[in-house]
């Protein structure tokens, strides 16, 4: 059995594609409607290819399904402008892959930093983000001064509470499935990385 060397492209969304995926055809496939391209994002995986369930790519199979369980527990792979977990498992594979086999180090770039990077955007979007963080913070500790002001009344200190706690609650949505860090420090951080390496090339 010959073992399978992935190839990677990325696409004008800035979505990472194995070119030797056996459903390249479709990813690459021009004029795709909308339920297609719902269809392809749910494909972008080792996961959906035949040479993961062969078991003959260059990542034998329950090392990817240890990649696959990492990324989607949320904790291993994040991006590096912007904390954001990463979503798309190709994009990890791609890094992993150049890493094990070539020594070269891929920082992990989400799609929505991959695109604003293309688009000489990235300021813009990192104040942004910086902006609706500082704001959702300001939020928290305010519904918890006011919790604190008003214990007198009940009725206001649950208030309080139940706002404060919304406000922990939407930025954990935005986390979990927007994948969307609103982490102050995580966002100061990606911004000295682009300072760093894509400042004076964008």
């Amino acid at each position: 059995m010959s073992i399978i060397d992935p190839t990677f492209e990325i696409d004008e969304k800035g979505r990472v594609i194995c070119q030797r995926h056996t459903k390249y055809p479709f990813f690459i496939m021009p004029g795709k409607n909308r339920q297609q391209e719902i269809q392809m994002e749910k494909d972008l995986t080792c996961i959906t290819c035949h040479h993961y369930i062969n078991d003959e790519c260059f990542f034998p199979k329950i090392e990817i399904d240890k990649i696959e369980a990492d990324r989607l527990s949320m904790v291993a792979f994040k991006c590096k402008l912007c904390g954001s977990q990463i979503d798309r498992m190709l994009t990890v594979i791609q890094k992993l892959y150049s890493q094990e086999k070539f020594k070269i180090e891929i920082p992990l770039i989400c799609c929505t930093c991959y695109e604003s990077l293309k688009n000489k955007n990235f300021m813009e979007y990192y104040g942004k983000r910086l902006y609706l963080a500082y704001f959702l913070n300001a939020s928290i500790i305010i519904g918890f001064i006011l919790s604190i002001l008003m214990m007198r009344s009940p009725t206001s200190l649950i208030s309080g509470i139940i706002y404060a706690s919304s406000i922990i609650s939407l930025k954990g949505i935005l986390k979990k499935t927007f994948h969307i860090n609103l982490s102050v420090r995580e966002i100061r951080k990606g911004k000295k990385y682009f300072d760093k390496f894509y400042k004076n090339s964008v």
